[in-house]
């Protein structure tokens, strides 16, 4: 059996010019609308895979061990249902393996010290230079990093490429974070592409609508046009971690005019 099903992790805000970078109100006011604070609402997506009889997620979803300060901050609201709902749609309470494509707090949920999930005995993957960072983050970065239990003995380390099972394939690509990764999978016969915080919302897909917080803005734009040439060509969805309107997407168009065609999984 093959099967795909994305779950909400809740919702959590940030400042326009955060996530939208050099992108000027005029352009990203289309399409979202700050609140009365003035921030940007937005989504946590966690697909979950049944591949192989093997049940494996992509990241995990916002991180309970922030300070109280930062949950404030950034507006965190967490779906306290988020685990039922895994169980009830999984029929298990076990996920095989989580892919993290990077380590921020709206993506390390399941890592939490303090958690209890259906990823408490999940097998993490995560580039290993995402982990030396996350360690010892730097002042700039700090704020993005609450505190996470890597266990060795459940956790596959990788440098660069892997595949893993279900013939899940993973890429580092840096850009977002200096860990950050992508991952390519197959669900009856249709391509999908999780590309973490390089894509965050169908907004972003333009290669040069790159949130001011990426460590590596020059990186992430060098694998936006990489990852749009074959996305386009080869027919393969994205899914959106952070859009509240279009979880998932085929595109058409060209690299530096693509063009966002929403899909259904089912």
């Amino acid at each position: 059996m093959e099967e795909i099903h994305i779950f909400s992790g809740g919702s959590f805000s940030l400042d326009p010019g955060a996530i939208f970078g050099m992108v000027p109100a005029s352009s990203w006011s289309r399409e979202y609308t700050a609140n009365e604070k003035g921030r940007i609402r937005l989504a946590v997506n966690i697909p979950i895979v049944r591949l192989d009889e093997k049940s494996i997620a992509f990241d995990s979803g916002l991180n309970p061990g922030l300070p109280e300060r930062s949950m404030a901050f950034f507006e965190v609201s967490m779906n306290d249902n988020m685990d039922r709902q895994i169980r009830e749609t999984m029929g298990s309470d076990k996920i095989y393996a989580t892919v993290y494509s990077h380590l921020h707090f709206d993506h390390s949920g399941g890592l939490s010290p303090s958690r209890d999930s259906v990823f408490r005995s999940s097998m993490s993957i995560i580039q290993e230079s995402e982990v030396s960072f996350a360690r010892r983050p730097n002042d700039l970065s700090k704020g993005s990093y609450p505190s996470v239990t890597i266990e060795r003995k459940k956790s596959r380390i990788i440098s660069g490429r892997a595949r893993i099972a279900g013939g899940i394939s993973i890429t580092r690509t840096g850009g977002h974070s200096i860990g950050h990764q992508i991952a390519f999978f197959n669900i009856e016969g249709k391509k999908y592409l999780y590309p973490g915080d390089i894509f965050p919302s169908s907004f972003h897909i333009r290669p040069t609508h790159i949130p001011a917080i990426d460590s590596y803005p020059v990186d992430s734009l060098h694998w936006k046009k990489l990852l749009l040439k074959k996305v386009i060509k080869d027919g393969i969805r994205i899914i959106f971690p952070h859009d509240p309107r279009i979880q998932v997407a085929s595109i058409s168009g060209t690299v530096l005019k693509p063009v966002v065609n929403p899909e259904s999984i089912t």
